[in-house]
């Protein structure tokens, strides 16, 4: 090679040359070096001052994926409120302890015997496990409520039961209370504030259709309600807002309240409006959906019952599982569904024998499931397991520890499975919508007034090297929409930024 001879001919002559050569080549290096933590700090520093961030509170941290060493972080220490960004402790914690082939079963038991005449002398007995997508429309296994109570009705057919002398029985194994004490009042009988019970059906999820008014400020009346709920008694308070504003009605009420008012507005329009409740102690709700069904078949029974604890031997006639982890996971953290992830935490607490003392999962108990990782989980707080509570503390920095964790335990492609991708999946559909670069971010977003946060990996444009990443963004009173331009901002330059 001619160019190397030169070197040598010049090294070898001239002392000087080459000790001139060797000091260019040190300060190219040191000049690379210091572009790269200018770089850090200038991201950093652009995100600071960004108008839609003035006044809150900012933690940041990026890590390369395969080492977890930190390439960039800000306040990355500093407890912050996770808000749904807590799903990934759950989802990836029980795809670790559980297994993503684990599914919960809902078993169908009856007990003593059918006579000729075909009168079962016992009980018809249902036994939960938890299920949170039980009676689900989601997913490609689709067994809606209605296609339960045909089963039922057909298993009960094949036994040839015409009268069941006994009651309808639900078991439950899990008897803790199913919403947090640090839910918002407001929260509690909408769709995502319905907590987990130990027996869940339709994702515990009922539909209200209301008429809309074409004038502004009108009172709107109830249409229906989908499905009809025993004893549900809903009074209107809804008025007509202003066109395009959006679902801002809030049905209030405790958990096991049949007797609700729905407060707010909806847009004003000509049309039907959709707002969606959280029934109203589900495992009694569905007893009484039930019976109606049976009844209507013409099969009749004695009473209704709940009973608490592991169900008796009985003889199984029927079972009802669901869709592996894996999958429920993955419309957990797509959709943000607070029901999967709080049931998560429940079947991990079952394994491990934790008992619950206090109704609710208590801090100490849901840090239970978390003491056998290694990544400071003991300085966070944790109230809930879907991140509806504003008492969850967590830091960007334990954040992407966790998630370099879960990488090296449950490998790339299963990391990417249970994430979505941004600007194409799920509650990220709108992160960098129409940008080529979002089908290289994989990511969980978190929201709750003056919350936004943003916590997954990407694959950088500058090395194609993977990096995770936890960006906070806590007490804005800026529009949403313009913190999430900031963050957007943000990380497009980050993943165009060569870290060395």
């Amino acid at each position: 090679m001619p160019e190397m001879h030169f070197f040598i001919l010049v090294t070898k002559f001239n002392p000087i040359i080459l000790r001139k050569i060797i000091i260019i080549f040190w300060l190219v290096l040191t000049g690379l070096c210091n572009v790269s933590g200018q770089s850090a700090d200038k991201l950093i520093q652009e995100l600071r001052t960004s108008s839609a961030l003035r006044g809150s509170v900012l933690g940041v941290q990026i890590v390369k994926l395969d080492s977890g060493n930190p390439v960039l972080s800000f306040q990355s220490e500093t407890r912050m409120m996770p808000a749904s960004t807590q799903k990934l402790l759950f989802t990836l914690a029980a795809l670790d302890q559980l297994g993503a082939d684990y599914v919960f079963n809902t078993k169908l038991f009856i007990s003593g015997k059918i006579s000729s005449s075909g009168t079962l002398k016992g009980d018809f007995l249902i036994s939960s496990s938890g299920d949170p997508g039980f009676a689900s429309n989601r997913g490609n296994a689709k067994m809606n409520v209605d296609l339960v109570f045909q089963t039922i009705h057909k298993t009960l057919n094949k036994l040839g039961v015409k009268q069941i002398d006994g009651n309808l029985v639900l078991q439950v194994q899990d008897g803790a209370e199913a919403v947090a004490g640090s839910w918002h009042w407001e929260d509690l009988s909408n769709y995502y504030g319905g907590g987990a019970w130990g027996f869940n059906f339709m994702e515990n999820e009922y539909s209200v259709y209301f008429k809309q008014h074409p004038k502004v400020s009108q009172l709107c009346q109830i249409e229906k309600v989908v499905p009809e709920i025993p004893g549900l008694k809903l009074t209107s308070r809804v008025f007509s807002g202003p066109p395009g504003s959006g679902d801002q009605a809030y049905i209030m009420g405790g958990p096991e309240e049949l007797t609700k008012t729905i407060v707010g507005t909806i847009p004003a329009g000509k049309a039907s409006f959709r707002v969606k409740g959280s029934i109203p102690d589900p495992p009694v709700a569905f007893l009484r959906m039930l019976k109606v069904f049976l009844d209507r078949k013409g099969i009749q029974s004695g009473g209704m019952k709940i009973r608490y604890g592991k169900p008796p031997v009985e003889r199984l006639v029927g079972k009802f599982s669901s869709r592996p982890l894996r999958d429920l996971a993955r419309d957990c953290n797509f959709h943000s569904i607070n029901l999967y992830a709080e049931s998560f935490g429940r079947a991990m607490l079952q394994a491990k024998q934790i008992e619950t003392l206090t109704g609710y999962p208590s801090p100490q108990e849901w840090k239970k499931l978390f003491e056998v990782y290694p990544v400071g989980m003991e300085d966070l707080q944790i109230r809930d397991a879907c991140g509806l509570s504003e008492g969850n503390l967590i830091t960007p920095d334990i954040l992407t520890r966790y998630i370099v964790m879960f990488h090296n335990k449950l490998g790339m492609s299963q990391l990417k499975y249970v994430l979505p991708r941004a600007g194409m999946e799920g509650t990220v559909k709108s992160f960098l919508e129409n940008q080529q670069i979002g089908q290289h971010i994989w990511l969980k977003s978190g929201s709750l007034e003056g919350v936004l946060n943003y916590t997954g990996i990407y694959r950088s444009a500058a090395d194609s090297k993977y990096y995770a990443f936890a960006i906070m963004v806590n007490h804005s009173i800026a529009p949403q929409k313009d913190v999430r331009k900031s963050l957007e901002q943000f990380l497009v330059r980050a993943m165009n930024s060569r870290f060395d």
